[in-house]
């Protein structure tokens, strides 16, 4: 599949470049490009002794975090709309820096809840209405995802290292 893609992909961009396509077009062509042709090195790497296994840990660690992926999608999507239905308690006409609302949008509040999974936060400005409530959801995101989910996290990669790895001495 990831063979294919740059095989479609590439004369694609060179059609759209010969037939002048605005840059705004092209150049996310040229970026998705690129950063599968840099997948594909992975597969490349397999060849090699010191670097096969390395690249198979990634692929089961991958595919062993999946149903954790759905737990943390569901974390964050909860968490992000809480966060939503709160700012928009905020009075629209202030800016959030005076207690309007510290969130524009659903995609900015799932966004914001991401972020605080990876413990990039802002916690200056929640607005004026509900705040002790806003305090204790950021309280609950940054534990559940940040403390909680991100230790499941190195715990299920760990565990995939130490399989592949035994499976390499065996």
């Amino acid at each position: 599949m990831l063979d294919l893609s740059v095989v479609v992909l590439t004369p694609a961009i060179i059609f759209m470049s010969l037939f002048n396509f605005e840059t705004t077009v092209v150049k996310p062509f040229i970026a998705v490009s690129i950063l599968l042709m840099y997948l594909r090195f992975f597969y490349f790497l397999r060849i090699f002794d010191s670097t096969a296994p390395l690249v198979r840990a990634i692929v089961e660690i991958t595919f062993d975090i999946r149903n954790f992926l759905v737990i943390l999608f569901i974390g964050v999507l909860g968490c992000g709309i809480s966060f939503y239905v709160l700012s928009s308690n905020n009075d629209p006409e202030l800016s959030p820096e005076d207690g309007g609302p510290f969130i524009e949008s659903v995609f900015g509040a799932i966004t914001y809840s991401y972020m605080i999974a990876l413990g990039d936060f802002d916690a200056g400005t929640f607005g004026s209405n509900s705040v002790p409530l806003v305090w204790l959801v950021f309280f609950i995101s940054s534990t559940f995802t940040l403390i909680i989910l991100l230790n499941m996290l190195i715990a299920i990669m760990s565990e995939s290292f130490a399989r592949v790895t035994s499976q390499e001495i065996n």
